[in-house]
């Protein structure tokens, strides 16, 4: 009990017999404390997470920098050592590449068509993908000791009132939890977010410069 009382919530009481109502009783209510203090941390985990997420993008109004920090952030709070982020070229129905981390830049494209590929057939359907099955020639990192493969990949798409903004990939040598793939999933939206502001901004500005030449 002390230890419960502790928050140590390991420690099962032995039933001295089926009919040992208070010791089976005493087990069903650690099991629950520790339950509730597991969501309790995972939430905490999950709204902090968050916070410092949006903090870390606020004043970015540039395209280039906030793909940087935004990536920079995903990779170090959810282990993965590949990532990227791909902006969609309406205009044009294309992805383009942003910004990446851990790639061989010689075997990336810079623009990939819908329905191109994994990132295009996620672009193209709106729909997160979870690799497990990962193709070696597809997905290398690399370290000092040499290359190696991630056992989990996760791209997602960055949508924006239903309309998509861009695509987010990240992929890393251990598996993404269940909590960690909400985590993605709440993280893209705010990404979202601040990709259609920083495009909006640049229309803006452009649409200022050419009402200014007009005017001249």
């Amino acid at each position: 009990t002390k230890n419960v009382a502790n928050g140590d919530y390991s420690q099962k009481i032995m039933p001295r017999s089926d009919e040992d109502e208070l010791s089976i009783a005493l087990n069903i209510m650690v099991d629950e404390l520790r339950d509730s203090n597991n969501k309790a941390r995972q939430d905490s985990w999950f709204k902090t997470g968050i916070n410092e997420f949006n903090e870390k993008l606020r004043g970015d109004h540039h395209l280039k920098t906030l793909s940087a920090n935004a990536l920079e952030f995903m990779m170090g709070f959810l282990h993965s050592q590949l990532g990227s982020i791909h902006i969609y070229d309406s205009e044009n129905q294309l992805l383009k590449l942003e910004s990446f981390s851990g790639f061989d830049p010689k075997k990336l494209k810079d623009c990939i068509n819908l329905n191109e590929g994994v990132l295009g057939q996620v672009a193209m359907k709106k729909k997160m993908t979870i690799l497990t099955d990962v193709p070696s020639e597809s997905f290398v990192s690399f370290s000092s000791s040499g290359t190696y493969i991630p056992k989990n990949v996760v791209i997602t798409p960055l949508i924006f009132n239903e309309m998509l903004v861009g695509i987010l990939e990240l992929s890393s040598i251990n598996q993404y939890s269940k909590a960690e793939i909400e985590f993605i999933k709440e993280a893209a939206e705010v990404i979202a977010i601040n990709i259609n502001s920083a495009i909006n901004l640049v229309k803006t500005n452009e649409l200022l410069q050419k009402t200014q030449e007009q005017s001249r």
